[in-house]
């Protein structure tokens, strides 16, 4: 008999940051967007959370080397030096940045964490941005079964528009840019778009 092989839902998705407010109204902005998503019938999912760590290294910081940590991608880490793009490495390579801090000065730590919420191919993620406080928010709209962002880009906006209406201002979907990496959407290109709304907002 043949074994079956259970494959792997491709999963593209964006990611957008919320307007800057403080702690309190952040948090009600992401309950009535979660609020939203429900009444339209999608069901709490499991938590999600994404961990990045920036290291600097070399006289007057010369090196700058960030890690990222998806909780729904185990196993592997995400590695940016600079400006050449997202590589995928092993966990390993997290684990020795970790044992490697006492060289490397002021590393600087950035958490999003939040629910994911599912509703049939949708996937919608709403996460507080945490630096020492909390500075802002990530909604992150998904659709599976699609490869590229470009083939569903008026959907996520749609799907995006649902749970934004009413709450906040319109929020037009980013364009990012993924240097080095195929069109095809992976996890890679996920935290491009987190290390891209990170710097802009100045906590990297």
């Amino acid at each position: 008999r043949r074994r079956r092989v259970k494959l792997a839902t491709m999963l593209t998705s964006c990611a957008v940051p919320l307007p800057w407010l403080d702690s309190q109204n952040t948090q009600e902005i992401i309950d009535k967007m979660q609020a939203r998503a429900v009444a339209l019938g999608a069901v709490r999912a499991n938590a999600w959370r994404v961990d990045c760590v920036m290291h600097v290294a070399g006289q007057g910081g010369a090196t700058r080397l960030c890690t990222f940590k998806l909780s729904d991608v185990t196993g592997k880490c995400f590695v940016n030096m600079q400006s050449s793009g997202v590589v995928e490495a092993t966990e390993n390579f997290s684990q020795i940045m970790e044992v490697a801090q006492g060289l490397i000065r002021s590393p600087k730590t950035v958490t999003i964490e939040g629910w994911q919420y599912e509703l049939h191919d949708a996937v919608y993620r709403f996460g507080s941005v945490v630096s020492s406080a909390v500075k802002g928010a990530v909604v992150e709209v998904g659709f599976k079964g699609v490869a590229t962002e470009q083939q569903c880009r008026s959907l996520l906006q749609e799907l995006l528009n649902h749970v934004v209406s009413g709450v906040v201002d319109s929020l037009p979907l980013p364009h990012y840019t993924y240097p080095g990496l195929p069109v095809e959407h992976s996890p890679s290109h996920r935290v491009q778009q987190y290390l891209h709304i990170l710097r802009d907002r100045k906590l990297l």
